[in-house]
C-alpha cells in the first residue's frame, strides 16, 4: 500500500507538503499542488480519513549534522538547536559523519527529518560551490559548506580575529604567533586573514609573526608552541584559532618555564566554558552561539513550514553575526 514518503518522493516534494496540499491546498502554488495530486493518482494514495492522522506522518523533526563531537563547541550547539527547534514543535535528529554531504544524503533518504542543519568541514574547492538537491531545506551554521545550501550562519571570523591581534599588540606583543586550525576550513582562512588584519589596522607594530597549522586540539596547540620555541622564535603573543589550542598554548608555555601572561600572552576563539576555569582564565573571541544557532534553525523551519517548494540553493547568503572580545586574565599586562 502506497504510503504520504511514496506521494512525497514521487512528486518531489516534503512530507509537509503533501500534508498541506490534502488539507490546505489554497496556500499551496498551482504547479506544486499539481504534482502532488498526480502523485496520488499515479499511486492510487488513499488519504488519512482525518488531517490529524496525516500529520502524525510528518516526521516532525530536523537533522543536524555534525562532522564530530570531540570539541565541546559542538555539543553547545545540538543544546542551543534542540531548544529552539522544540519552541516550534520540532525534534532534532543528530548525525556525526566526517563526511557531511553522506551523511545529508542518507537523512533526506531516510525521510525522517525535514530539512538539515549542518556544520562541514571542508573548504569549498570551486569558486562556485557544487550544486546539491537533496530535495528538503539545508542550511549551515559555523562553517561554509562546499555544497550549495539556503544559506550559512558564523561569527563574523574575520573581524573577530583581527580585533584579537589587535588586542595582543595593545598589550605589548610584538612577536606573534597565530596557530591556525584545519588547513580545509573556510574558518581557518578566515581567521588566519583576520590575523593579519589585525596586524595591518592596528597603530602597534608587529617586529615578527609566524603562522603555524594546528587541527583545533590541545596537542596540536601545545606541538605548536614548543615547535617555535624549538626554532628560537621568541614569542610573545599567541592568538590561537580556537579555545583548545589556546589551552594547549599555555601549557607547553608554563612547561618552557615562561609566565602567562607577563612573559605570552594568549588569546583564543569561540568563548568556551571552560576558558572561565583554566588557570590563567583565558581571553578569548565569544562566538554569539545562540544567536547563529536561533538564526539558522528559525530560517530552516520557515523553509520547511513554508507552501513554497523551489529551493534557492545559492550558498552565497552568508549572515555574518559578530562576536566578543572577552579580556582575561592571559593577556592581563
Amino acid at each position: 500500500m502506497p504510503t504520504v514518503h511514496d506521494v512525497a518522493k514521487l512528486a518531489g516534494v516534503s512530507l509537509a507538503t503533501v500534508s498541506r496540499t490534502l488539507n490546505e491546498p489554497d496556500i499551496v502554488k498551482e504547479e506544486t499542488r499539481k504534482r502532488v495530486l498526480a502523485a496520488v493518482e499515479a499511486l492510487n494514495f488513499v488519504p488519512a480519513s482525518s488531517a490529524r492522522a496525516l500529520r502524525k506522518a510528518r516526521a516532525c523533526s530536523i537533522g543536524l549534522v555534525l562532522p564530530q563531537l570531540s570539541n565541546p563547541f559542538f555539543p553547545s550547539l545540538i543544546e542551543a538547536a534542540s531548544i529552539e527547534a522544540e519552541k516550534r514543535g520540532y525534534s532534532v535528529l543528530v548525525r556525526v559523519d566526517d563526511d557531511p554531504l553522506r551523511a545529508c544524503h542518507y537523512l533526506a533518504r531516510s525521510g525522517a527529518v525535514e530539512g538539515i542543519a549542518l556544520v562541514d568541514q571542508r573548504l569549498p574547492r570551486l569558486v562556485v560551490p557544487h550544486k546539491v538537491d537533496l530535495g528538503i531545506p539545508v542550511v549551515a551554521f559555523d562553517r561554509t559548506p562546499s555544497f550549495t545550501v539556503e544559506s550559512t550562519y558564523q561569527v563574523d571570523n574575520v573581524h573577530g580575529a583581527s580585533i584579537v591581534t589587535q588586542h595582543l599588540l595593545e598589550v605589548g606583543a610584538t612577536r606573534l604567533l597565530h596557530i591556525s586550525g584545519l588547513q580545509d576550513l573556510d574558518v581557518t582562512v578566515k581567521r588566519t586573514q583576520g590575523f593579519y588584519d589585525g596586524i595591518a589596522q592596528s597603530s602597534q607594530t608587529a617586529q615578527e609573526t609566524r603562522v603555524v597549522s594546528g587541527d583545533f586540539t590541545f596537542d596540536s596547540g601545545f606541538a605548536a608552541v614548543e615547535q617555535v620555541l624549538a626554532d628560537g622564535f621568541a614569542v610573545d603573543g599567541i592568538f590561537a584559532a580556537n579555545d583548545l589550542m589556546a589551552v594547549g598554548a599555555i601549557r607547553a608555555l608554563i612547561k618552557s618555564g615562561r609566565r602567562v601572561p607577563e612573559d605570552v600572552v594568549v588569546a583564543g576563539f569561540d568563548g568556551l566554558s571552560l576558558t572561565k576555569f583554566v588557570s590563567p582564565t583565558l581571553t578569548t573571541l565569544e562566538q554569539p552561539v545562540e544567536q547563529i544557532v536561533n538564526a539558522t534553525v528559525t530560517h530552516l523551519l520557515d523553509l520547511v513550514d513554508s507552501p513554497r517548494q523551489e529551493i534557492r540553493l545559492s550558498s552565497h547568503d552568508i549572515v555574518r553575526i559578530p562576536g566578543t572580545l572577552i579580556k582575561r586574565q592571559s593577556t592581563n599586562r
